[in-house]
């Protein structure tokens, strides 16, 4: 996760940004890229069940230790699926109607050129240069996020 899209460092002695403020961050998967390496999934809020099966403690931890930033590779709850992630997060945040929430879904922080919102997030998205209609986050049966 690159720490200046989500706007958070968890780095001792370095205080974080003004900008962005994202109340939680959910991550549902490794890229395969990653080949297992979960160093920043501390910067998570909330993980999957899969996403904690996939990683290889061997090269996070190698990456913790080099870096000395520990706090990056602190696991989040893992409550299961996707769509139980999704809601673990939804629910912390304690809004009354759904239709307050200003959510935003990103493929990973190397590909913010396009994105999903909800309505919400859309009404304030003004200056964005391609507005399509919102769609619904949808799960498969098993609570996996289907693709936009």
């Amino acid at each position: 996760m690159d720490t200046n899209v989500i706007g958070r460092w968890k780095a001792k002695g370095i205080a974080e940004p003004q900008f962005p403020k994202i109340g939680r961050i959910v991550v549902l998967r490794l890229s395969k890229a990653s080949e297992g390496n979960a160093n920043g999934i501390g910067l998570a809020d909330v993980t999957t069940r899969k996403l904690v099966e996939a990683i290889d403690w061997t090269p996070t931890l190698m990456n913790v230790r080099t870096t000395g930033l520990w706090e990056r590779a602190f696991c989040p709850p893992f409550p299961g699926s996707d769509r139980d992630a999704v809601h673990w997060a939804i629910e912390s945040l304690g809004l009354s109607a759904a239709g307050e929430i200003l959510a935003a879904r990103i493929r990973n922080t190397l590909h913010i050129d396009e994105l999903w919102l909800t309505p919400a997030a859309l009404a304030t998205a003004e200056s964005c240069d391609r507005i399509g209609p919102p769609r619904p986050l949808s799960f498969s049966e098993e609570g996996d996020l289907l693709p936009g």
